[in-house]
């Protein structure tokens, strides 16, 4: 028999014979066994979840290993058969004991257990990539009344959720008891670093810079929808736009790369660079339109240019922005940035159309407000939405705090908001000469918090700068813990 040559014509080994493909059944086992064989495979398997699975024995398996590793228990052929008995599936599938005593046996290790994984994911990618591509079709041939838009967004909402590794799993119940151990190792979490920082506090949402307000709600939450409501000409816009230049940064350490989405369906982009310019530089705004400066007050103005460098507060000028809109423009920004979106200001709700056809204007309000607190719990981000007060304002006494039944138009938006804030005048500046007054005592009332207490913030406008401080000067001084990244430590 002739011998097989030892090299090439170049005298070089020949090539390894290619590695026979693994088809994703194959490989589904092959994980298995690795984790049946070898405990360190679990190290490997994070992304791996049931619903990957193709073969729904497979599936009952994972689930049987899954429970073991949760609770430390051991696992082996013993007791990942004995947990088998236990499972839900188990009855229409008896003849698993003998199918894990074959993975058992086939010495399967943890040794190519990631390449096994690996092809059990793609082939999961491609099943649901496939599902919504079906859906899509489906929902373009028969759209029930959905406009265009509404159809666009369903059908990038559903592709997306095919690569988004935080959506895994959300179709599945989850044991309280999971739920509630999370909770409280953060809770642990932030006990020891309140141990370690005596004297401060932690904001466990994003912090919007004014100190008393960040102290008694730690900030605002992500996935939360707000509502800023107040009287005409009380400075709503600039306090939202205080608000997020402090989150996008605005000089303060930690923050810098946090991202700040405003959608703007009153106001300009130029006319809120010139009101963040104005704050900025503590200089009279009217200024920026007739340009007579003091030269100390041009270098403030360039410096404040500077400042505004850094912010990722981005602004998109549009004259009506559905929530569809909203949910599609701010998921691109997110992406963008890594997946990170720290903010959502609406300016403002009155003014956002309906995405469908709705008896009235209250039918229609309840459906945005229904829609602005899903995309906050959507894109894990606070929604901060200004709005209006119906004309019930008129008959308050001068310096009385707005109530819940004066958020105009409809009653769905003090029951979807998680916290509701209004502004208004103190009563010291309610008096005839208030329009002239440069410098305007407010309050900031959380008039509704869904998970604290309810309580007021005595604020100062400076109308020519378009700037609120909190009235006591007190300082900020609440600290995002270095997990936080404005998120739970």
């Amino acid at each position: 028999m002739q011998e097989a040559p030892e090299a090439g014509g170049n005298g070089e080994a020949p090539p390894p014979p290619a590695a026979p493909a693994v088809e994703p059944l194959e490989a589904e086992a092959a994980a298995l066994g690795a984790l049946l064989n070898d405990e360190s495979a679990w190290e490997k398997i994070a992304d791996l979840a049931a619903a990957d699975f193709t073969d729904p024995r497979h599936r009952l398996v994972f689930d049987a290993l899954q429970a073991l590793e949760r609770r430390g228990s051991p696992i082996d052929l013993v007791t990942a058969s004995e947990q088998l008995r236990r499972e839900a599936g188990f009855a229409e599938h008896p003849e698993l004991l003998e199918y894990v005593r074959y993975l058992a046996e086939e010495n399967f290790t943890s040794e190519r257990v990631e390449h096994y994984v690996r092809i059990v994911l793609d082939s999961s990618v491609q099943r649901r990539l496939r599902r919504a591509c079906q859906e899509i079709i489906a929902l373009v041939n028969n759209p029930e009344g959905r406009g265009a838009e509404q159809i666009l967004n369903e059908a990038e909402r559903r592709i997306l959720e095919v690569s988004d590794k935080d959506k895994k799993g959300r179709e599945d119940f989850a044991q309280l008891y999971e739920a509630a151990a999370s909770v409280l190792h953060q809770a642990e979490l932030r006990y020891e670093w309140h141990r370690d920082n005596p004297g401060k506090y932690a904001v466990t949402g994003v912090p919007t810079g004014f100190g008393y307000f960040d102290q008694k709600t730690s900030g605002l939450q992500r996935g939360e929808l707000v509502i800023l409501a107040g009287p005409p000409s009380m400075g709503k816009t600039s306090l939202a736009m205080n608000i997020a230049f402090h989150v996008a940064g605005g000089g303060t350490a930690g923050h810098e790369n946090a991202v700040v989405a405003v959608f703007s369906m009153e106001m300009s982009n130029r006319q809120l660079a010139e009101r963040m310019l104005a704050m900025v530089a503590r200089i009279d705004q009217k200024k920026l339109l007739h340009g007579r400066f003091e030269d100390a007050e041009w270098r403030q103005l360039e410096g404040a240019l500077n400042q505004l460098r850094e912010p990722n507060i981005f602004v998109h000028e549009i004259a009506a922005a559905t929530p569809a809109f909203v949910r599609r423009a701010a998921r691109r920004l997110k992406a963008q940035h890594g997946q990170r979106l720290d903010l959502i200001v609406i300016d403002y709700l009155q003014l956002m159309p309906s995405e469908g056809q709705a008896e009235n204007r209250n039918t229609e309000l309840a459906a945005i407000t229904r829609a602005l607190k899903s995309i906050a719990g959507e894109l894990n981000a606070p929604v901060l939405c200004l709005s209006q007060l119906n004309r019930l304002g008129s008959k308050r006494e001068a310096g009385d705090a707005p109530r819940l039944q004066e958020l105009r138009d409809s009653g769905a938006i003090e029951q979807d908001a998680d916290l509701v804030l209004f502004i208004y005048s103190d009563a010291a500046a309610d008096d005839a000469d208030a329009a002239e007054r440069s410098i305007v005592p407010t309050i900031l009332d959380v008039a509704k918090n869904r998970n604290g207490p309810i309580f007021k913030v005595p604020l100062v406008f400076t109308k020519e700068f378009t700037l609120f401080r909190e009235a006591d000067r007190r300082d900020y001084a609440g600290e995002v813990p270095p997990a936080g990244n404005g998120a739970a430590p």
